[in-house]
């Protein structure tokens, strides 16, 4: 579920750069900045129910189970007490209904976890004065009914927070479309045809601002040789330094070509380092989805 409509809130982080980036020029555009507002204000409705899907609900879940747990131990405490109460004055025929263990009773479901408490307090209740026979003080059957309602207010809680995710999810899918219509079908033909030949430099950052990727297809994010600058040859066991992404990457190959998987989008400093070669700097730009082809060429040290 993670993954569903990461593509879209990906394109929109790189089109609300976009937008920051040329905002004159394209405010300048009544036609084009109302479709970037209206693209923005879904952003940020899309946010919103990202925000709410997204939402981790564990807290209230293992609070239930804590519940669930504490209410197991007390009830098999007590029913333990019980069962043993049934054998003393033989009665049998209830010893069924107090037969059970901590771990018997956190495996039941809702329902009959509530049934049986409901079934053990009953009993209790309608001992009387013969509850203290039963080594079952008044303070334990308080406290097995405080637990009881604590753990009855905690039952709907997860299948509410379901329907809420379910229905932040669906507005996910509401917004996603609507956003794609107004790029496809509106925005795309305007850029076009404002900016592809006035401003070419603008529309190629429109175009990679708005593409979308599909989530789980994945690029090789930085690929291309390292060759001898004189002879054209690979340059052996040469190393890749992105220390702000914490990369160091030997080129093992027997043709000078490398291949980095992954690299989250930034702007990095890299180095290119080899045994007897004149060392490389240089500034990297990787943008998300995109794969950066680099052809580099090292000076030996003994050419200086």
């Amino acid at each position: 579920m993670k993954k569903k409509y990461m593509n879209i809130r990906e394109m929109l982080r790189r089109f609300s750069d976009f937008t920051e980036l040329y905002q004159v020029k394209l405010d300048a555009i009544p036609v084009v900045k109302e479709l970037i507002a209206l693209i923005l204000g879904l952003k940020l409705n899309f946010e919103t129910a990202w925000a709410i899907r997204e939402k981790n609900y564990k807290g209230t879940t293992l609070s239930k189970k804590n519940k669930k747990d504490k209410v197991a131990e007390q009830l098999g405490r007590v029913n333990q007490l019980i069962y043993n109460y049934c054998i003393k004055i033989n009665n049998l025929d209830d010893l069924p209904n107090f037969k059970g263990s901590k771990i018997t009773y956190a495996q039941y479901g809702d329902e009959r976890l509530i049934s049986r408490l409901a079934l053990t307090i009953d009993y209790c209740e309608g001992l009387g004065e013969k509850l203290v026979d039963t080594g079952v003080t008044e303070d334990m059957l308080t406290e097995l009914k405080s637990l009881t309602e604590a753990y009855k207010t905690l039952i709907p809680k997860p299948k509410e927070l379901q329907s809420i995710s379910k229905i932040a999810n669906n507005e996910l899918g509401t917004i996603s479309l609507e956003i794609i219509n107004i790029l496809r079908y509106r925005l795309d033909r305007v850029m076009k045809s404002m900016f592809e030949l006035d401003d070419p430099e603008l529309y190629k950052a429109y175009v990679e601002a708005r593409d979308i990727e599909k989530v789980g297809y994945k690029k090789i994010a930085i690929t291309g040789h390292i060759l001898d600058k004189q002879t054209k040859q690979p340059v052996a066991q040469a190393h890749i330094l992105i220390p702000e992404a914490n990369i160091d990457h030997q080129c093992t190959g027997g043709k000078g070509g490398f291949r980095i998987p992954s690299v989250e989008p930034g702007t990095f400093n890299m180095r290119v380092e080899a045994v007897t070669y004149k060392s490389i700097s240089m500034q990297l730009v990787h943008r998300y989805g995109e794969t950066n082809v680099l052809e580099i060429e090292m000076e030996a040290e003994e050419s200086q």
